[in-house]
């Protein structure tokens, strides 16, 4: 999950898609109504996808654990080895798992803006539209990205630190700009701390 696959992508994939020594996913069909399709949601959705050590050596063991495991294959197949209904996996799979863990609602929808919120204090706005693969940066922050206080404190002290590392105009020699210097130690931490 910490690739953020829509199910639609991650529903579609097969084995040909998986990659241990590069350790990549190929994302070139997904799933919807029931069909397979060569195309994605946006045009940034296809492609290849980089996975971490750890999920390429869960997929490697579950290959092994897979019947049948051809190139054509679906990674995730239902008993029939057919691609799962994602419908079908939200109700039975993330609904008790939710129940579970006592959360009140668990989608993919969920997990996604969940990997992009954690994701925030980790990596650029860029880099976390990478990860979800957004047409638009916008939608990654605006949509999908929500405030941590914590965040929010930890961005604020880092600014004040480093604000309070440039040396104080008090400091300075007149030049006769404008500004004022500053007076006064407490002066300076208020105006530092606006």
């Amino acid at each position: 999950m910490t690739n953020a696959l829509r199910p639609s992508e991650m529903f579609a994939l097969k084995w040909q898609s998986f990659n241990y020594e590069k350790l990549t996913i190929t994302l070139s069909e997904t799933v919807y109504k029931g069909k397979i399709r060569p195309w994605g949601k946006t045009p940034k959705s296809m492609g290849v996808i980089h996975i971490t050590q750890e999920l390429a050596k869960a997929l490697l063991f579950w290959k092994q654990q897979c019947p049948t495991p051809t190139p054509d294959t679906f990674i995730f197949s239902n008993s029939r080895e057919n691609f799962i209904d994602a419908d079908r996996f939200r109700k039975q799979v993330l609904h008790k798992l939710a129940a579970e863990l006592k959360l009140p609602k668990l989608t993919f929808r969920v997990i996604r803006r969940s990997i992009a919120t954690l994701a925030q204090t980790m990596g650029s706005v860029k880099d976390i539209q990478g990860i979800l693969r957004h047409s638009s940066a916008s939608t990654t922050a605006d949509v999908y990205m929500q405030e941590i206080s914590e965040g929010v404190q930890m961005t604020l002290l880092s600014i004040s630190n480093e604000l309070r590392a440039i040396p104080s105009s008090s400091s300075l020699e007149p030049n006769g700009s404008c500004c004022q210097p500053i007076e006064s130690s407490l002066e300076f931490e208020v105006a530092m701390n606006m």
